[in-house]
């Protein structure tokens, strides 16, 4: 940015910068959707580029903007698939085999960054060689966890299921079930090719699910 410009600009509008106003509908406890609704108003920095005469971009590649606007980013950043330079630059892992992957975690259970941290407590597992992750439910994530290609874990009990250390997950889906006692396999969604049925239990097993 320019600064003498910027100084100029905010010299003739008096000290501030016109902004449009950008209003949102939230509830005073955001966890709690029948709390007292509020507006939350707010101006996007990035309509400053029309007060400016001949504003113009800059286009940077994606290795120079990583934006975490979520847990969901936030447990990508977090994992294998990218790496801390020495010139503290985070900065993707030229090792990984997908180029992007798409994350989608239970907002119920991890949308606020507590209950993210309480579930991820050992870390993020290894994300390098997944595609996709989707989490429906409540778990709780072990250490040296290795998730590849379509993975989708589903938990439609309602307890929190607590999975081991040192698993590995190559694709396809878990599906934490009360009343299913036994595990089989079936077909669960067009991405992932077969479907682990696990009866709840406080923890997993050890056995590799493929």
């Amino acid at each position: 940015m320019h600064l003498p410009a910027l100084q100029r600009i905010m010299a003739q509008k008096n000290g501030v910068m016109p902004l449009p106003l950008i209003w949102n509908q939230k509830t005073v406890d955001p966890r709690d959707p029948d709390s007292l609704p509020v507006y939350q108003l707010e101006t996007a920095m990035g309509s400053a580029i029309s007060v400016f005469d001949r504003a113009g971009a800059i286009r940077v590649p994606r290795t120079r903007f990583i934006p975490v606007k979520n847990t969901n980013d936030l447990l990508a950043v977090r994992s294998n698939r990218y790496m801390l330079t020495d010139q503290f630059q985070i900065m993707p892992d030229p090792g990984r085999k997908a180029d992007d992957i798409q994350i989608d975690l239970d907002p119920v259970y991890y949308k606020f960054i507590d209950d993210f941290e309480h579930r991820f407590s050992t870390g993020a597992p290894s994300l390098k060689n997944c595609h996709y992750l989707t989490v429906q439910g409540d778990f709780t994530f072990g250490k040296n966890l290795i998730f590849t290609k379509d993975t989708m874990l589903i938990n439609t009990t309602r307890n929190r299921f607590n999975i081991n250390d040192h698993q590995r997950f190559s694709g396809g889906s878990v599906l934490v079930t009360d009343a299913i006692k036994r595990t089989q396999m079936i077909p669960v969604n067009k991405r992932a090719k077969r479907t682990s049925i696990i009866s709840e239990s406080k923890t997993t097993d050890t056995r590799q699910y493929s």
